[in-house]
């Protein structure tokens, strides 16, 4: 097992580096057991000279919590000097939470700060693989000398422009009625019915078939935070803690305002006694609109939460 202070070592040496965040390029270094992002050159939403200090946080274990100046968060605040609250979850990308009261960012719950390059495409992992243990995908446009395979080859040496191979010219493709607007849908619609069969497992306490239920929604639809998070809980409720809090991960890297699966990971931190992981994980579920308060007041994961002034402060954020 790793040691704490190696697991900070080992996340800081992913969050260093140039990233960029809503057309601003930042460049994260430790300065003085602080990361620091300065915007490394001209350009973005920041009207400010090139080496101007835009972030400033701490890196615990998996997460960097840290002040981000407001032009950062949202285009609209310009020159604004002021800060927003970030805890960014160290992955392939730095995705979380952002929380500020100024009137030119109030839309703004998230941010995502991304390495330069080819765009990463959310995927899911196979089922057979353990994600705590393995890399997370990458697509085929990030990889060199791939290319895409097709199953299907249309020979078309005699066919004529205009034709498609099989079917004579003016033949109607489709039934009548048809919308070409419900096949971009009808993924969506199959991977919600496929995670509200998976929540009706869980209630059940049949987890493998609730995981089931749950991976054929990503493979419908891989941006969907709910089955991330769902399949998290599968392993949860088997007791495999770190297996879930890989899930919950991925649940955030969809969707960083997904407040349910900061919430699981601030009980698999409490019962793993990492209290300032736990602490971070609630004040982000709260600040990204969880509001089961009743439930996380009786919760038996987070008692060893309670009798610190922590416990108190987030509670009363969660008030409407």
């Amino acid at each position: 097992m790793l040691f704490p202070h190696l697991l900070v070592v080992l996340a800081a040496a992913d969050a260093l580096g140039l990233w960029s965040a809503n057309g601003a390029r930042l460049e994260l270094k430790d300065e003085g057991g602080k990361v620091v992002g300065r915007l490394a050159e001209q350009g973005g939403p920041c009207p400010v000279p090139p080496g101007t200090e835009l972030l400033k946080g701490t890196l615990l274990d998996d997460s960097l919590s840290a002040q981000v100046r407001l032009c950062v968060v949202a285009e609209k605040c310009g020159a604004v000097p002021d800060t927003a609250l970030a805890v960014l979850l160290v992955t392939r990308t730095l995705t979380g939470g952002v929380h500020t009261r100024a009137p030119c960012a109030q839309e703004v719950h998230a941010l995502v700060l991304r390495r330069p390059g080819p765009p990463m495409a959310m995927t899911p992992p196979a089922p057979a693989e353990r994600l705590s243990k393995t890399e997370p995908p990458r697509s085929p446009r990030s990889l060199p000398n791939t290319r895409i395979a097709f199953n299907t080859k249309l020979s078309t040496d005699s066919v004529a422009a205009g034709e498609i191979p099989g079917r004579p010219v003016g033949e109607p493709r489709h039934p009548p009625g048809y919308d070409p607007r419900d096949a971009r849908n009808t993924p969506k619609i199959e991977a919600q019915k496929l995670l509200v069969e998976g929540a009706a497992f869980l209630q059940e306490g049949h987890f493998e078939r609730a995981r089931g239920r749950f991976e054929q929604a990503l493979q419908k639809d891989p941006q969907r935070a709910e089955a991330y998070n769902g399949v998290g809980v599968t392993f949860y409720a088997r007791g495999d803690l770190d297996e879930a809090l890989a899930w919950y991960k991925r649940s955030l890297e969809a969707d960083p305002r997904f407040g349910d699966a900061y919430y699981n990971m601030a009980c698999v931190y409490a019962l793993q006694e990492r209290r300032d992981l736990a602490f971070r994980y609630l004040r982000m579920a709260a600040l990204s609109h969880y509001s089961e308060r009743e439930a996380m007041e009786k919760d038996p994961d987070l008692a060893s939460l309670r009798a610190d002034p922590q416990w108190r402060e987030i509670l009363d954020q969660m008030r409407p």
